[in-house]
């Protein structure tokens, strides 16, 4: 397996350099939106002389280290048939620490279960460093068996053979109690150093010689967080209030100059940048945007200071708050070549003279590059989807209108690289609902709709994240109405614009989108022609009782909060209730093992159109959850919405 991902890897990294040369007067196949990124991360070795990345292959994820100047594969490690290296990190420049993620039957995406491996960089033993199973029958990792989660908190520069992890026992039942430990990387001896201030999630903050300095913890609704400082000589926890500033998170620590850098809100304000002395008595704004919160930080090599902040105002806005570094004015330099792209740090050496960053933009999935500060020369590495044609792929408009109620709703329109409007138009509204945001750099699916010619309309409805903490709680028990309201004016919106016929559209959705499609159709019956709704809700009272969001009290309290309480409230938000109203026919897919959306919700809807005789088509798939993760799957749900859509679309005049 070893041999095959690095002879994989190296056939990837070549044809490259030839992915754009295919010929594009031909229908982009479906099978390049269904494929899954080539790499999943791209990692620089403290030296400089690796490139660590993780490569996705068949039911497997491996982990892939490189020669930084020759791209020549120096190691390869893999795991057993469905498990996946997840978010593989150095901790020196002979090892790197991974977690485990397993592929199970019922999730799209490979589940977490807190345990953590380390692999060496020249190919050596595999270790299993800390988990609950142990891995007794896998012969490359000895038993190291912990009955909990556990998660890397970050390596030491002044210990490169222990790391800090954060790690919580089942014993402690329904809310874990987290606890930072100290870990030998290649032995799994662990020694525990700090216990968290509360029950629940949490991330413990540390400085880079491992002094603990902050704890931030989830709430009780799993919305906001909890801030917490250390007191060292005490050894205890004090609860930090930030008055008018809510949802505080570190982001840097300058320990030389003793400077706390973070993200808050305040008050009904956008999420912005401030920094702090340790005192935490005043917070000094560094970075704001009137609209939207901050989308992105870029670091210096040691994570004491931001270079660069991103908002996605429509397009990228990014703002130099270091021009004293030359680090800062450097990127600035970098990012003005790849004009109206987006420029990202994607990881740094440890003596800041290299780093990997990576380019993105609507058009482009996304590519990396090494720039060496000392030649001052960037070298190109490799696409994350080779074999995407960026010349081929659709623009994405940042477009807003105005809502029923005076709130300007943002979001995007895509269309199609040929033919004008109006277009046959695909309202598309995103999953969540509280905290997603559909956002302007490449998105697989409206870029599959748009090469078969239709125009994909996705707004940011109340709710959604991005958009600062007032906008944020204007969806609070909205799932049926407020945000509906948001969905259904957009669609106008495109009509009254000329991109689209009001007798040529339909809505399709994942998760909320699955529920907030259905439910836009029953609300507005004329106004669709046809609906597809994947992995969805369509009756909250059932859904609170069966979903795994309320099997736990922190999720219960989310729905509370965030859902409804009442019988009849819960009804009034559920589009099975109007479904007498609806008039198109529907789409619907599901995985039969979904536990977030159960699938006897999928059941009970196709058994409602049943017996009003209304069209309906059926997409189920076993061994699948929320969401399609098998590829063959993916592939061919493409080929059955895009089946769907042309027989009740008409094409674009």
């Amino acid at each position: 397996m070893i041999k095959l991902l690095a002879r994989l890897l190296v056939c990837v990294v070549i044809t490259t350099q030839f992915a754009h040369a295919e010929s594009t007067s031909s229908p982009i196949p479906a099978e390049h939106f269904s494929r899954f990124a080539e790499f999943h991360s791209v990692r620089l070795s403290p030296s400089g002389e690796h490139i660590a990345v993780t490569v996705p292959r068949d039911d497997t994820t491996g982990l892939v280290v490189l020669d930084a100047n020759t791209l020549q594969v120096v190691s390869a490690g893999n795991l057993d048939s469905d498990m996946h290296v997840i978010d593989a990190r150095w901790v020196s420049d002979e090892r790197l620490v991974s977690s485990v993620g397993y592929q199970e039957y019922w999730s799209m995406q490979p589940l977490w279960r807190g345990e953590l491996v380390s692999f060496s960089a020249e190919g050596g033993e595999l270790r299993y460093l800390i988990g609950y199973r142990g891995r007794d029958s896998f012969s490359k990792i000895p038993s190291n068996k912990f009955l909990g989660f556990a998660r890397l908190n970050n390596s030491l520069t002044s210990d490169p053979d222990n790391i800090l992890i954060s790690a919580c026992a089942w014993a402690s039942g329904e809310l874990c109690h987290w606890s930072l430990y100290q870990l030998h990387a290649e032995s799994g001896r662990r020694k525990r150093i700090i216990r968290a201030p509360q029950l629940g999630n949490g991330d413990f903050v540390t400085d880079r010689e491992g002094n603990i300095r902050f704890y931030v913890g989830e709430s009780e609704n799993l919305v906001g967080s909890w801030f917490y400082a250390f007191e060292a000589e005490e050894r205890t926890w004090r609860h930090v209030d930030f008055e008018q500033y809510t949802n505080a998170v570190p982001v840097a620590y300058d320990g030389v100059h003793d400077r706390l850098y973070l993200i808050a809100t305040e008050q009904e304000r956008t999420r912005c940048l401030y920094q702090t002395s340790s005192d935490l008595t005043a917070l000094e704004e560094i970075a704001c945007h009137e609209t939207v919160d901050i989308h992105a930080i870029d670091f210096n090599a040691q994570r004491t200071r931001p270079l660069r902040v991103h908002f996605q105002n429509g397009h990228f806005e990014s703002i130099n708050v270091a021009p004293d570094l030359e680090e800062a004015r450097l990127l600035e330099a970098i990012s003005s070549r790849f004009p109206g792209q987006l420029v990202r740090i994607s990881s740094w050496s440890e003596d800041g003279n290299q780093f990997v960053f990576r380019v993105a933009s609507d058009r482009n999935p996304g590519e990396y590059f090494l720039f060496d500060r000392e030649k001052r020369r960037a070298r190109y590495l490799f696409a994350e989807r080779s074999w995407i044609d960026p010349a081929a792929m659709a623009e994405r408009r940042p477009i807003s209108y105005e809502a029923r109620d005076g709130n300007t709703i943002h979001g995007y329109l895509t269309v199609p690289p040929a033919g004008e409007a109006p277009w046959p138009l695909i309202v598309h509204p995103h999953g969540g609902p509280f905290g997603i945001q559909d956002g302007w750099t490449w998105d697989a699916t409206p870029q599959f709709l748009a090469s078969r010619g239709y125009a994909v309309l996705q707004m940011n409805f109340r709710g959604s994240g991005g958009y600062g903490a007032r906008f944020h709680d204007a969806g609070i028990r909205e799932w049926g109405t407020g945000m509906i309201d948001d969905i259904l004016d957009g669609t106008r919106w495109a009509i009254d614009s000329g991109f689209a016929a009001e007798d040529n559209i339909c809505i399709f959705g994942s998760s909320y989108g699955g529920f907030s499609s259905l439910m836009s159709a029953v609300r507005a019956p004329d106004l669709f022609q046809c609906v597809v709704t994947n992995a969805g809700v369509y009756d909250l009272r059932s859904w609170t009782r069966t979903s795994d969001v309320g099997s736990f009290s922190r999720g219960r309290n989310y729905i509370d909060d965030y859902v409804g309480t009442s019988e009849e409230e819960l009804l009034k938000h559920s589009p099975i209730t109007y479904i007498d109203q609806l008039k198109a026919p529907v789409l619907i897919a599901h995985g039969k093992n979904d536990a977030r959306t159960p699938y006897k919700d999928a059941k009970a809807l196709r058994h409602a159109l049943k017996k009003r005789d209304i069209p309906y088509e059926w997409f189920v798939r076993d061994r699948e959850g929320h969401g399609f993760f098998s590829q063959e799957n993916r592939l061919e749900f493409l080929h059955a919405l895009e089946s769907f859509l042309d027989s009740h679309l008409r094409p674009a005049e």
